[in-house]
């Protein structure tokens, strides 16, 4: 099991990686900061959550196509600091390999026996450094099939939410405008029973974001110590947003235009020291 703590911020450059697929008619676009892969087929889109393992395994590799690298070399990179088997490196290369089509063939990933594993560099079609807010507007959270999906969700809203919902979408939206806010969770926040509580404290405006209110008060639980290391460490006024995706924790900082973000497995909370914390306020 994953139970690494990611940081992802937008002060360094950001890169995708445009892969062809060995299943005919898909295509893949990798993003290695935000450990997600976005597959492509025919008008059809959808995002993938690599997790921090199986992400930095097909970075180091996709960084060092055509060159074989070892087990040892993998194993320090993706999973650094931790004892694991050869058993966690073959599920992730079969997983890797499965989202890629090419869990018959091997093309892309091959495997060198007694040595190590190469990523085919005839199947990476494009490397892409991006600008420093990591934006592309290619890469979207949703299967985006035709316009209904959105909608349908929309329309699935009691009435009486409607207009706080959307209230709260223009206000994200106006955040993504000036910041680039690609991580916010857009399934989260047209879920029926959305629950969103914003608090103040200090200098900083807090805005938990929950399908439930059970999910809420457990996301207020859970990362009630970072939040106030967060308030205690802030020394100008901004927003923290927290919100739960699947195993992940995503803690976001906005300050001064500036929006920077930690990523954190469920087991691993107690892990975030306070360089991560003050570098997310900078």
């Amino acid at each position: 099991m994953d139970t690494l703590t990611s940081t992802t911020t937008q002060s360094g450059p950001f890169f995708s990686y445009t892969i062809r697929c060995s299943q005919r008619g898909r295509s893949a676009i990798f993003f290695p900061q935000r450990q997600q892969i976005s597959l492509i087929e025919g008008t059809s889109k959808y995002q993938v959550e690599l997790g921090f393992s199986p992400s930095r395994l097909l970075e180091l590799m996709v960084r060092n196509a055509d060159v074989v690298v070892t087990r040892n070399e993998i194993l320090e990179y993706a999973w650094p600091e931790r004892v694991v088997t050869q058993s966690s490196l073959n599920q992730a290369i079969s997983r890797l390999r499965e989202l890629l089509g090419d869990e018959q063939n091997k093309e892309i990933i091959q495997t060198i026996p007694r040595r190590g594993y190469v990523f085919n560099s005839s199947f990476l079609t494009a490397a892409v450094e991006l600008s420093e807010t990591g934006d592309d507007c290619g890469d979207t959270p949703t299967v985006i099939e035709n316009n209904t999906h959105l909608h349908s969700k929309w329309d699935a809203l009691p009435e009486h939410w409607q207009r706080p919902v959307r209230l709260f979408l223009v206000t994200i939206t106006a955040l993504m405008l000036s910041t680039l806010l690609w991580r916010v969770d857009w399934d989260l926040l047209l879920q029926p029973n959305l629950v969103i509580d914003t608090q103040q404290e200090n200098n900083q405006r807090l805005i938990y974001t929950a399908p439930n209110l059970s999910s809420l008060e457990s996301l207020q639980n859970d990362l009630s110590k970072i939040r106030e290391r967060l308030v205690l460490f802030s020394s100008r006024p901004g927003t923290l947003v927290f919100n739960r995706t699947q195993d992940y924790y995503d803690i976001t900082c906005i300050h001064q235009g500036v929006t920077k973000f930690i990523t954190v497995y469920r087991t691993q909370l107690a892990t975030v020291n306070d360089q991560q914390l003050r570098e997310c306020l900078q």
